[in-house]
């Protein structure tokens, strides 16, 4: 869904990837060039808040944008606090992210 909103805006020069557990973004965040993040305060099914030490390791190793992420308030405060950059509601990812791309081109 996120990734044919943002096709729509920025065409081919899009390129999305996807993690659904923390090993699987530890993986993908060894690549660099990244313009923007988005993190997820929960991963891995649960609704705990489980996702500050990849923020650690996110924010030593990028310095791109990142967004936090949570329908849960308190979540998102708790990142923005620990290193986010902006944050959002899930389902207003999309529009976020097309308002700090454009900003950035």
């Amino acid at each position: 869904m996120i990734a044919g909103h943002l096709a729509e805006e920025f065409g081919q020069n899009l390129i999305l990837k996807q993690a659904w557990t923390i090993k699987e973004a530890k993986t993908l965040l060894q690549d660099s060039g990244f313009d923007i993040i988005a993190l997820d305060g929960c991963m891995a099914k649960t609704n705990k808040l489980n996702t500050l030490l990849l923020l650690r390791r996110i924010k030593k190793h990028h310095s791109c944008p990142i967004i936090a992420i949570s329908s849960h308030k308190k979540y998102r405060q708790i990142l923005l606090e620990n290193g986010c950059t902006y944050a959002c509601k899930k389902w207003h990812l999309s529009h976020l992210m097309k308002k700090i791309l454009k900003g950035s081109n």
